[in-house]
């Protein structure tokens, strides 16, 4: 039954974009969507949900999640500037429109792209590995950084411990013990090079999300609000 009922749904999605063009009408696919996919819960799911707050807070904290799962690119206050819709998703849902997914999209870039920036100038140069620190690596552990300072911070200490790993790695690939006492600076350059060509290629797929996926996650955000199902 499920499965027949979203082939119903993508029949419908797809007539609808093909009518739009043939006539010219100005369709809102987004907005489509988000009416069908509330109805289709409050039609279909055996326990309905009320449009209100709680509901809003519920897909609010799902979302944010699912765009920041390892609190590495927002700091908090960025997290200020969108929890001014914390309790306005109800009301986004009722209207089919959701200014929450423009401003979402918009600020993961330009962290991301900051994030860029920081990364090479951290890994150009080698790390002092002889001075005692400490990092959380478990994100529920750790609290968004303050600001971007501390953003930097936090990345430099996850790329110096990047880099340790890989480092090893090198070494242990070689004939010659580990010695921890002393440092190959050529295998360490090795290592910080091979960190910030990994990490560069992961931020430019992250870079490659659309508005449109920061959209579905909003959609799975509230779907996930009834159920983890």
């Amino acid at each position: 039954m499920r499965r027949y009922f979203f082939r119903v749904l993508s029949s419908f999605i797809i007539i609808i974009s093909l009518v739009s063009i043939t006539f010219g009408w100005s369709v809102d696919r987004s907005q489509v969507l988000t009416g069908l996919t509330w109805s289709i819960l409050q039609e279909w799911h055996y326990r309905p949900r009320e449009l209100d707050d709680q509901f809003s807070k519920d897909a609010f904290a799902i979302y944010i999640n699912s765009l920041d799962p390892d609190k590495r690119f927002f700091t908090k206050d960025d997290l200020e500037k969108l929890e001014k819709f914390e309790r306005a998703i109800d009301n986004e849902v009722q209207e089919g429109k959701s200014r929450l997914t423009a401003l979402s999209s918009w600020l993961p870039s330009q962290r991301i792209e900051e994030v860029q920036a920081m990364a090479g100038e951290i890994l150009a140069e080698p790390f002092d590995y002889f001075i005692d620190e400490e990092l959380e690596l478990d994100a529920e552990k750790r609290d968004y950084a303050d600001d971007s300072r501390e953003l930097r911070e936090l990345w430099r200490k996850m790329l110096k411990y990047q880099t340790i790993l890989t480092y090893l790695d090198l070494v242990a690939a070689g004939e010659e013990e580990v010695n921890l006492k002393a440092i190959d600076k050529e295998k360490e350059a090795q290592a910080r090079e091979k960190v910030s060509r990994n990490l560069q290629s992961t931020l430019e797929r992250l870079l490659k999300d659309s508005k449109e996926e920061a959209f579905y996650r909003y959609i799975n955000a509230v779907t996930r609000s009834f159920d983890p199902h």
